[in-house]
């Protein structure tokens, strides 16, 4: 391993590499290159380099002959690459992420990789020669001694959490210093490993003789043999071998009549696709947006705004087809890979093999496979969730964002990146065209449009001819939960519908409406939005939710302080109030669980098959797939679920979608609240009627006035939009501004706010064009055992935005409050939570 050692400028080169993970306040770090290095010490590729008394792993960013002014500069102890696996374009979008995102470019360049490409060091101890000689003086050195006799080596960090005592560091020190036991640095080897295969080749024809002989003394031999010879290439897998099989093939090499040679196996990572499919044929609304796409030859952003089911897959991947015949590459965004395999089955049979996929779901192995294939141009289109942006593609000439108003393109640990705004840096840096799609773009995609930074494409109309489902919003604070004039429940239903439910979320106009589908032999999809925790209320009277008077968003309940607080401003009102609109004492919580409700459906309807899809039962590998696969399949008459069920399924059984509370998302203490709850009731809406059969789809909600369910019924953006940018600008949030959240979390409810009100203060008169809003407690108050306390940004100046935040990171690292409470910031909030 590396020591340090004085570098001599004329001899070696030096490199700037950037830890991975990064260090929290260190961003590239120098180190020497020795002469024996220099031929395989690039940027982009992963090297190992000496950080205290440990090892770390890094990636190269850059190389200088500039000696830097440091008395010691060490040198880099191993080189793990041949080949880089960051390109030079995936350096400058890092390098505009940690500019925008006011984050240091290795913790960019960390976020980019994936994951289990780190090799690090540990500490392993064993005994040593004194360990018989000198016996232990105190308790825990002797079940220190004790335990790694019975385990054998072992590192200290594992010893530590073995023995549950944090004085193992301390007390290992004393005992190597006394020969007792010997602590070693060990470099353990990234989990991401390339895997090799071996290969059996034929290398040399046995004579009659030879080949009798062989038979005779060896018949497996003789088989294998007469196996090569029949093979085309006279070439065997190793896998396709029994073990008794690799037996003889390995004394058929030591006879020198079989050659024995190594290569690279890629992972699979999906289940292959059925065979090719033919492109469809377009409409004259896809022709026109397809033409517009492929006669555009340089940086151009597209919104693609289409109606559910109208097409818009379809013109991605015929403009992708174009870009690849053009011997370009293409990156192609989904918000959740996991739900969305019927569009990745659909990709693959179309693109074959040159398909890459990328999402956390990956193995680190599959990851690490697939990675290089896009690095080494064997594979030309990549296809993933938000991280895939970072994917190391060459001649990028399309980017697809899917669904570009789904908040899952936003990262919310870590780094907190937008990709799909990512997305569009990246084209713009690789002269690509962008084409952001959705049937309900985010307002601000679509202010870029009004604004002519973007180009509109529509598609007004459902393929074939298909109508949009009929839409009708149910009243639940009626009785029997029907909207005003609605017609009554059929008498054709199966069900005493007139018995009152358990769950208040079933209405019998909605049972009845279940029993006559699938009466039908029709399927049926049941939403519920579980986002929001439970913490919003509203009156069960008049359906008005309890509001700030400052910020146009939901009061949250806070049942440890009993008040309902706003998480902008700090607004708070006792809990048990009376509603502001009606006068009476008549707000609640409403939210009830998915389980619930299934386990009520199966009481009502014994003969149905009903599954469920939430992370409750998604937790396992291939879960969603399978899931998926039953109900377009058939297989499920009844699914109940929450936002996964809208992500773009396309199963044309289903003809009745049921939403149980459209409230859930209109009462979440966020401005883009209306925005959310339009986007998912027109998004879960579209998943029926996607056959032959007309869809109809019921909305239930104490709320039926409200604007966003009214255009989300009529299928009417055109409405919905100008209403919600109106209000966005009276109250000059998004797209009229640009907001930063600084959110402070620590284990110390007394010391995590002192510290949000003191560095609120440092923010006030640091530029008048920055408004500084709060602090105020998170809406999830507590998380993870951490207070969490956050204040608002708010500017129509990019640039003044980010000086104000720089300028308070900066303060805030030289306060005593950062050594035990974090400090995050997230830059283009999406969530407020």
């Amino acid at each position: 391993m590396s020591q340090p050692i004085a570098c001599d400028a004329g001899e070696r080169a030096f490199a700037a590499v950037a830890l991975v993970p990064a260090i929290p306040g260190k961003d590239l770090l120098t180190y020497c290159v020795t002469e024996s290095d220099r031929r395989r010490v690039r940027p982009g590729v992963r090297v190992v380099v000496p950080l205290g008394r440990r090892h770390e792993t890094g990636i190269v960013v850059e190389l200088t002959d500039a000696a830097p002014d440091l008395p010691n500069v060490r040198s880099i102890a191993a080189v793990l690459d041949d080949e880089a696996i960051v390109t030079p374009d995936l350096f400058a979008l890092c390098r505009w992420a940690a500019d925008y995102y006011c984050s240091s470019l290795a913790d960019v360049i960390g976020a980019a990789l994936p994951a289990g490409l780190r090799a690090r060091s540990a500490r392993v101890v064993r005994l040593g020669g004194r360990a018989f000689d000198e016996p232990p003086s105190g308790a825990l050195e002797q079940a220190i001694v004790a335990h790694i006799r019975q385990t054998g080596p072992l590192t200290a960090e594992h010893l530590e959490r073995a023995l549950h005592d944090s004085r193992v560091p301390r007390v290992l020190r004393a005992l190597a210093a006394r020969a007792v036991v010997v602590i070693e640095e060990q470099l353990r080897p990234p989990t991401a490993t390339t895997r090799f295969e071996t290969t059996f080749t034929l290398a040399a024809e046995l004579d009659a003789d030879a080949l009798a002989s062989l038979a005779r003394r060896a018949p497996r031999q003789h088989a294998l043999y007469e196996r090569l010879v029949g093979t085309a290439d006279r070439t065997v897998e190793a896998r396709a071998l029994e073990t008794h099989e690799r037996a003889a093939a390995t004394a058929l090499v030591r006879r020198g009549v079989v050659r024995a040679s190594s290569h690279e196996r890629y992972r699979e990572t999906t289940p292959h696709a059925g065979g090719d499919a033919a492109p469809l044929t377009l409409t004259l609304d896809q022709s026109v947006a397809v033409e517009a796409i492929a006669a555009t030859s340089e940086f151009q952003v597209f919104l693609l705004h289409g109606v559910t089911g109208s097409g818009k897959t379809e013109v991605y991947l015929q403009a992708a087809a174009q870009t690849q015949a053009r011997g370009q590459s293409v990156l192609f965004l989904v918000p959740e890979i996991a739900l969305t395999h019927q569009l990745l089955d659909r990709v693959q049979r179309r693109f074959g093999g040159g398909v890459a996929v990328l999402h956390s779901g990956l193995s680190p192995g599959e990851r690490w496979d697939e990675w290089r294939r896009i690095a080494r141009g064997e594979a030309r289109m990549v296809v993933g969730a938000r991280s895939a942006v970072f994917a190391p593609l060459a001649k990028l000439g399309l980017v697809i964002v899917d669904e570009e108003h789904d908040p899952a393109y936003k990262q919310d640990e870590g780094l907190r990146y937008n990709g799909r705004d990512l997305a569009i840096v990246r084209a713009k840096l690789a002269g690509a065209v962008a084409i952001l799609g959705s049937a309900t773009p985010s307002v601000e995609t679509y202010q870029q449009a009004l604004d002519g930074k973007f180009r509109l494409l529509s598609l007004p109309s459902r393929v074939e001819g298909r109508p949009l489902p009929d839409v009708e919003i149910l009243d639940l604070r009626s009785a029997g939960g029907s909207r005003r004039g609605a017609p009554p429940p059929r008498a054709s239903s199966k069900i005493a519908i007139e018995d009152a439910p358990t769950s208040m979320l079933l209405s019998p106009r909605l049972l009845g409406e279940m029993a006559d589908t699938l009466a039908r032999r029709e399927q049926v999809l049941l939403f519920l939005n579980r986002r929001g925790f439970g913490r919003a209320v509203q009156c069960v009277c008049c359906g008005e939710p309890a509001g700030c008077p400052s910020c146009s968003v939901s009061l949250t309940l806070h049942e440890r302080r009993a008040v309902l607080l706003c998480h902008h401003c700090g607004f708070a009102r006792p809990a048990r109030s009376v509603c502001a609109s009606c006068g009476r004492d008549a707000l609640r919580a409403t939210l009830e669980g998915t389980e619930r409700i299934e386990t009520e459906v199966v009481t009502r309807f014994p003969d149905a098959r009903v599954g469920r899809l939430d992370r409750d039962t998604t937790g396992s590998k291939g879960a969603h797939r399978r899931i998926l696969g039953a109900w377009a399949a058939g297989d499920l008459d009844v699914l109940i679920g929450t936002q996964m069920v809208t992500k773009g399924h396309d199963v044309p059984g289903v003809t009745l979608v049921g939403v149980l509370l459209a409230d859930v998302a209109l009462n979440m203490p966020d401005f883009r609240a209306g925005e959310r709850a339009f986007q998912l009731l027109t998004q879960v809406a579209g998943r029926a009627g996607r056959g032959d059969r007309r869809g109809r789809v019921l909305i239930q909600t104490f709320r039926p006035t409200h604007h966003s369910l009214v255009a989300a019924a009529a299928h009417d953006y055109a409405s919905f939009a100008p209403n919600e940018l109106a209000h966005r600008k009276e109250v000059a949030y998004p797209p009229f501004a640009r907001l930063v959240v600084l959110r402070l979390e620590g284990v110390a409810a007394d010391v995590t706010e002192r510290a949000a009100v003191d560095l609120a203060r440092s923010g006030h008169g640091l530029d008048a064009r920055v408004a500084v809003r709060g602090p105020a407690p998170a809406p999830l108050e507590r998380l993870r055992n951490r207070y969490r306390w956050q204040i608002l940004l708010a500017s129509t100046s990019v640039a003044a935005l980010h000086r104000v935040v720089r300028r308070l990171l900066t303060t805030w690292r030289a306060t005593r409050d950062a050594r035990t409470v974090r400090l995050v910031v997230d830059v283009d909030p999406v969530s407020m939570l």
